[in-house]
């Protein structure tokens, strides 16, 4: 594992001899994916369920030897661990987090989005 904290991005084969937690089959169609394919072309990766995805994991997580399948958007979230990019065709979906009794404010932002996203769907990708 040390020779993969060098480096800034890694290939699925840097992966082989380690354990991989992965969000148990059927919690996420991106992780489903991520674990189909290693499973099929590199079973010398080793997956393992994450059991929790609260706080809890990220310590487990920071005083183990293991690896995680994490979004970028979770490079933060510990200081003793640290996020590097994997050379794979695989990309997790994004979503908001917000109150369920939301602010006016947020209530407008959702709607900004909702009506940019919209428009993005009509304009074709190319010219």
């Amino acid at each position: 594992m040390s020779t993969i904290c060098a480096k800034s991005r890694l290939s699925v084969t840097d992966l082989y001899g380690e354990t991989l937690f992965l969000a148990k089959r059927n919690d996420t169609p991106a992780a489903d994916r991520a674990r189909d394919f290693l499973e099929r072309f590199h079973p010398q990766v080793q997956i393992e369920d994450i059991v929790s995805d609260g706080l809890q994991t990220f310590n487990d997580l920071a005083s183990s030897s293991k690896l995680a399948l994490s979004g970028i958007f979770w490079e933060n979230v510990h200081p003793l661990l640290t996020t590097i990019p994997v050379d794979w065709d695989f990309t997790i979906p994004y979503g908001l987090i917000y109150a369920k009794n939301p602010s006016q404010k947020v209530l407008d932002f959702i709607d900004i989005l909702d009506n940019l996203i919209k428009e993005e769907k009509k304009t074709p990708e190319s010219l």
